[in-house]
């Protein structure tokens, strides 16, 4: 592609048409929580984590339509890795039936498990009109195994939308990737491992998006900004969107098109433990605005996705009615371990799935 672009893909590789690309030759696809009609049966926006040898996997819940003012946050975990779930507990329960929460990014580390929820004045207003903002800001959670149970800390970062993280940077810092109010793409940066003072950073993209829900790739001299690709008074785009930090996400270039189409749609991606860069979209496809889910790897220690295959495609159908559902395979979150990479997502915003990929699946 023209020389403009930034270079997502190696252009020495050739791209799949749409519709066409290859599946994985070894996947095993799970279920982790299914829809019951007339119990909080729209879901969307999971996440994972593996903590004390579980893996957690949450998903934002509400009612019956999407980011309704009741919207909550819950939680299934599996000792099995996947094979059985616990029932579903409470993470982050919203407040009171005004304020909702979701986009909720689970993080494990030195033994403490927390969670970051997206929190905003939910549904439809006394006016007639949704208003997220001024309220919108990202909620800390604690989960405190002695009770069983999570408890909010009191540490916010306000006007921030969650979308993937925390990080670890290459100066010991750590990253969320976000957004501010549904139009700027953006990342929360904090200092030290106390998770209390976080900052939000613009990332610069035009003007004109909107949804950017970025995700962060944590590279050895740089972060690489993958970004959701809409306008607001035009059609989708199909081509993902990329900045660029070389400061540790305090400043960043304006973002440009890349030449990797994606639909516009919430990317996950990151570096393997193999050296390889991983990112998880919605590739375009003929049947179904969302109806392939991809990843895309890089050679070991290349920045360039040189090899493309399909998770899940096709058009799983909506069974329970809901505002903003439609047929689907999208939001995804991802983590590796022992060999693995697990990756979940929500099946036309009411299911949520997982993918568990061997690394030797993915060799480029």
């Amino acid at each position: 592609m023209a020389n403009d672009f930034y270079p997502l893909w190696d252009d020495k590789a050739k791209l799949p048409a749409p519709g066409k690309v290859p599946f994985l030759d070894s996947v095993t696809h799970s279920m982790v929580h299914r829809a019951i009609a007339g119990e909080q049966q729209f879901l969307h926006e999971s996440s994972i984590a593996v903590h004390d040898g579980e893996l957690v996997v949450s998903f934002a819940n509400d009612p019956v339509d999407e980011n309704s003012a009741e919207g909550i946050t819950r939680a299934r975990r599996s000792k099995d890795f996947g094979l059985t779930w616990t029932a579903p507990e409470m993470v982050a329960p919203g407040v009171d039936g005004r304020e909702c929460d979701n986009h909720a990014l689970l993080h494990s580390y030195n033994g403490v498990l927390r969670c970051y929820a997206a929190r905003w004045a939910g549904g439809i207003q006394s006016d007639g009109k949704w208003h997220p903002l001024p309220s919108m800001r990202a909620v800390q959670f604690v989960w405190e195994p002695a009770k069983k149970a999570w408890r909010e800390t009191g540490v916010t970062i306000p006007n921030f939308l969650t979308m993937h993280g925390p990080q670890r940077l290459k100066n010991g810092g750590w990253i969320i990737a976000g957004e501010i109010g549904f139009e700027t793409p953006a990342a929360a940066i904090c200092d030290d491992d106390k998770f209390e003072t976080w900052k939000v950073v613009p990332i610069q993209a035009p003007k004109v998006l909107k949804f950017p829900e970025p995700t962060i790739i944590v590279d050895e001299d740089r972060l690489v900004a993958i970004i959701r690709n809409e306008f607001v008074l035009g059609p989708p785009q199909t081509q993902a969107l990329v900045s660029e930090s070389l400061d540790h996400g305090k400043t960043w270039s304006m973002a440009k098109l890349a030449n990797l189409p994606m639909v516009a749609s919430k990317p996950f991606g990151g570096i393997l433990s193999t050296g390889q860069r991983f990112l998880v979209s919605n590739y375009p496809e003929p049947t179904s605005r969302r109806g392939c889910l991809t990843i895309a790897v890089s050679k070991p220690g290349e920045k360039k996705f040189s090899m493309l295959r399909t998770i899940r495609q096709g058009i799983p159908p909506v069974q329970i009615p809901g505002l903003c559902k439609e047929p689907q395979w999208s939001y995804p979150y991802a983590i590796e371990h022992q060999g693995t990479l697990y990756v979940t997502y929500s099946i036309s915003k009411e299911d949520c799935a997982m993918s568990a990929i061997p690394l030797a699946a993915l060799r480029a």
